[in-house]
């Protein structure tokens, strides 16, 4: 059952719309932000691919979220978020290619909520997104408890709206679906601001409709995500999304463990992801078959002195599908003594076995910056070997810009050229932001994509 019918969507995303803003009249406070951005990539290949030379996509985005506190009584909340289906404005990857011209508004939250913030007993109904279990929508509600100032609990139920949760990769004629989902789930968070220690966990036990490339399953699944700070010099987070029914699978893992010191910090971090995510994360020219992909990678970056920094980063991923493996080996410098520090220079080079060739790459990047707007250029040139006997060398330009116009409007573009001997990409993007209320929201989407992002 979903009681936003996809007939009336237009009718109902305006009423929507006026409903939020005549609500957030009387609220005492209020916040969001308006979005819009179009994007626009080509991709031309030297030889026809299934009597294909081009895959052109242009996509127009945009999203309202509206957040209204205090509107019925005191310590109460209610929710707004319309978007498009295809949000780039988070992410651009491989999903993009699949983009249609004509983007969907979706009611992607409209809840009514007493928030756990203030209030002992905390509730949502509507539909609402659950982070604490990894649910993207929710038509339903949820009810829970804070036990103390650090503990909380709570329970949910609902169904998943398909039109929202189902990616763009799976066909709505070739697939079943099951949106029943619900679960409980457990936050706990400390601080100790003394000491610099914080700690925020979240467990959840659920079930929810889940998709692996074509297919789909109704889950039973295990979430966590962790993140600990001890003391200045070590963060810790950690993610985990395991299958318990119908058959037990580790989905998504990752943990990262930061040191830090004046003259030196280190990253390291292991990664697991689904053939799904590989999908949409894999490089354009990667015509290997998705799969699960687990990846070790560290980073330490030495400060010399007040402008100069030398960074040394490892990286081993293998595939489980096939078992082919990639090692990445890469050093370099950036350097900020210039233009009253306000323009930074860098340069890289990397060696990497990249599963089916031996390649290695050098990549120039510059950035300046004020306080009301920023510029970047970068230039890369690579040297891929395959076991076949072939060299290619892709090169990649990327330009990018962003204005500060106050802490309400801001906007960016950018541009992406990224060429090779089989095909070439060509990505422009476009977006502008606007702030609602006096609550800093996140930024945009800052650059448009090239090969190591598609």
């Amino acid at each position: 059952m979903n009681f936003f019918s996809p007939k009336l969507q237009k009718l109902k995303i305006l009423l929507v719309m006026l409903m939020g803003y005549s609500s957030l009249g009387y609220a005492a406070r209020y916040s969001g932000h308006a979005r819009i951005g179009v994007i626009s990539s080509t991709v031309s290949y030297s030889e026809p691919i299934q009597e294909e030379t081009s895959n052109d996509v242009t996509a127009i985005s945009s999203r309202l979220y509206l957040l209204g506190e205090g509107v019925y009584k005191k310590n109460d909340e209610v929710v707004v978020d319309i978007r498009d289906k295809y949000d780039f404005f988070g992410t651009s990857d491989a999903a993009l290619l699949t983009f249609e011209p004509k983007n969907t508004l979706k009611i992607r939250q409209l809840a009514y909520r007493q928030p756990w913030q203030q209030n002992r007993t905390f509730y949502t109904a509507g539909r609402f997104s659950i982070p604490e279990a990894g649910i993207i929508s929710n038509d339903g509600g949820s009810y829970g408890y804070r036990l103390s100032r650090r503990l909380r609990i709570a329970g949910f139920l609902g169904i998943a709206p398909e039109d929202v949760v189902s990616p763009v990769s799976v066909s709505a004629e070739t697939r079943g679906f099951d949106g029943n989902q619900g679960g409980v789930y457990a936050v706990y968070q400390k601080e100790n601001v003394a000491r610099m220690d914080t700690m925020y966990l979240v467990n959840a036990l659920a079930q929810a409709p889940s998709f692996e490339l074509d297919e789909f399953v109704n889950h039973v699944y295990f979430f966590h995500q962790g993140l600990m700070n001890f003391g200045q010099k070590h963060r810790v987070s950690t993610f985990l999304n395991t299958d318990i029914m119908p058959s037990f699978s580790i989905r998504q893992a990752h943990i990262t463990h930061g040191f830090y010191q004046s003259r030196y910090r280190v990253r390291s971090s292991l990664t697991r992801i689904t053939a799904e995510d590989y999908r949409l994360k894999k490089d354009i020219r990667d015509d290997l078959e998705p799969s699960t992909l687990t990846t070790l990678k560290s980073k330490a970056k030495y400060r010399f002195d007040r402008d100069t920094n030398f960074d040394l980063g490892l990286e081993y991923g293998q595939r489980a599908a096939d078992g082919l493996s990639k090692t990445v080996i890469e050093f370099g410098a950036t350097y900020r003594k210039l233009m009253k520090r306000r323009l930074i220079l860098g340069a890289h080079y990397g060696i990497k076995n990249n599963y089916l060739s031996d390649d290695n790459y050098l990549k120039v990047s510059s950035l300046y910056y004020q306080n009301l707007y920023s510029v970047a250029a970068s230039f890369s040139m690579v040297t891929e070997n395959f076991d076949s006997g072939e060299s290619v060398n892709p090169t990649i330009i990327s330009l990018e810009g962003s204005y500060y116009r106050s802490d309400k409007l801001r906007g960016s573009l950018s541009y992406s050229m990224s060429s090779a001997a089989d095909r070439s990409v060509n990505t422009m993007m476009l977006s502008v932001a606007y702030n609602i209320g006096t609550v800093s929201t996140s930024p945009t989407r800052r650059r448009a994509a090239n090969f190591e992002d598609l």
